[in-house]
């Protein structure tokens, strides 16, 4: 699943002033703390040499309420941790360098000890979800936390616009926007399936990660229907599903999100068309600089009848739709009045509408 970094460019006078941030190391740790000056934010980070993984704590105190912490199998040298943290509806975060906090968020951390961060340490946030406001859950299963995740609201920006483009292509492709089936590569927070599955009541979901803790987290915290009959969770590489497995010989649509994207899947582009079915389209979220990503845009253009790309407001992220088609496609994507007249839910063809989707093939 996506990798949200921070996509601001630092300039040397704010590197100095988060320099000017910093304390001295907690006695007995290698660590730093970023704390602002008093009085400026309510929280601080300590982040140590080398992340800490605990129910509650790790590398946030905890004022933030950490909820769960897992430990994510990973193939190189770099060790990350998978850790849910909730920020209060009062609550501000001070991170220097690191990733920004809203309030009444719940988000999935990274966090890995490596030699490219600050002190040592690079905090990514993989996904996040926004709390229903006035909503409780008394489960319990996430922890102390009553947040309610809000699965019809994506939080992230390159979710809204992957949700958004998908619907757009599949107006394009079929004249009406009715998915029977969808796969999901790449589960994170769950956000795509979860959004799929509230928005079209006959869709039916694969949803596919390689990691079975990142399904655990999904369902525990993050709102993805454990007790759904419209969806299947594989745990599975997904190339290897895509070339063989799932429930449906055929997807009206299939969404990919694994960023950066891992070498074998440039194989994902063949495998996905062969999946399609006539009309079926492809959304790809991708991180602009990951050449791997650069060169599935290539092997798109010479797959598929049309391709369009659409980045962020930040210039990081890249959605890249691509529709199993025939001849007579439009050239444009619909506009935000006429998604919801072929049936689009009206928040998907906001977000399509937001965006410049240039056509690439």
């Amino acid at each position: 699943a996506i990798i949200e970094t921070t996509k601001r460019s630092l300039n040397m006078a704010r590197c100095l002033a988060v320099f000017a941030l910093a304390a001295a190391a907690v006695p007995g740790s290698h660590a730093v703390v970023l704390q602002a000056p008093p009085g400026k934010m309510k929280y601080s980070i300590t982040i140590p040499a080398r992340p800490v993984c605990a129910p509650k704590g790790g590398t946030c105190p905890n004022q933030l309420n950490m909820i769960r912490c897992a430990m994510r199998p990973h193939s190189t040298d770099v060790h990350p941790e998978m850790k849910v943290m909730e920020m209060p509806a009062d609550g501000m975060v001070n991170t220097g360098l690191g990733p920004s906090y809203a309030q009444n968020v719940r988000y999935l951390l990274f966090d890995a000890d490596d030699t490219s961060g600050f002190a040592g340490v690079k905090c990514t946030v993989q996904s996040a979800m926004s709390c229903k406001r006035g909503a409780v859950d008394t489960t319990k299963k996430c922890g102390d936390s009553q947040c309610v995740p809000d699965v019809r609201n994506p939080f992230l920006e390159y979710v809204r616009m992957q949700l958004g483009g998908a619907i757009g292509a599949l107006a394009v492709s079929k004249g009406h926007v009715r998915p029977s089936s969808a796969a999901v590569v790449g589960i994170g927070a769950g956000s795509l399936p979860s959004w799929l599955l509230a928005a079209f009541p006959g869709v039916t979901v694969d949803a596919v990660d390689i990691d079975a803790s990142v399904v655990t987290i999904a369902t525990d915290c993050f709102g993805l229907p454990e007790r759904e009959s419209r969806l299947k969770t594989h745990i599975e590489d997904g190339t290897h599903f895509m070339q063989g497995n799932g429930r449906f010989e055929e997807y009206d649509m299939i969404m990919l999100d694994v960023v950066p994207l891992p070498k074998p899947f440039r194989a994902m582009i063949s495998a996905a068309h062969d999946r399609l079915a006539v009309d079926g389209i492809l959304a790809v979220n991708g991180w602009k600089p990951d050449k791997e990503f650069q060169g599935l845009q290539k092997d798109a253009m010479t797959v598929f009848s049309r391709v369009w790309l659409a980045e962020d407001d930040q210039g990081g992220n890249q959605i890249l739709l691509a529709v199993k088609g025939g001849a007579g496609l439009r050239e444009t994507m619909p506009n935000m009045n006429e998604l919801e007249a072929m049936g689009a839910p009206k928040d998907a063809a906001t977000w399509s509408s937001q965006y410049t989707w240039k056509k690439l093939v």
